[in-house]
């Protein structure tokens, strides 16, 4: 089976920088930060294998992709699979407390 292109949307890079710097002000210890972040990218890079694993996202509106959902932690990945160009764009991470299902 060839492995899908994970493609990271610039909302998510932000996304990151935002955990990023919301961790290190808050914990303050860098090293978990940086560890936190690594196992983060570490189960976006998953998707590149099976990631059809994981369950529809459910949204109160219509919405332009058929987005699944990935768990990690306190946080949801948001990412679609497009299988005519074999790749997996991962497009928000969102913290699991807030009420994602109007965005």
């Amino acid at each position: 089976m060839k492995n899908y292109k994970v493609e990271i949307e610039q909302a998510t890079l932000n996304d990151i920088n935002v955990i990023f710097n919301y961790m290190k002000t808050n914990i303050g210890d860098a090293q978990e930060v940086n560890t936190f972040i690594g196992q983060l990218m570490d189960k976006i890079q998953s998707l590149e294998t099976y990631p059809h694993s994981y369950p529809n996202f459910q949204s109160s509106r219509k919405l332009k992709y058929e987005y699944r959902k990935l768990i990690f932690k306190n946080y949801i990945i948001l990412y679609a699979v497009n299988e005519l160009e074999h790749t997996v764009n991962v497009y928000r991470i969102l913290y699991a407390g807030r009420s994602y299902l109007y965005l």
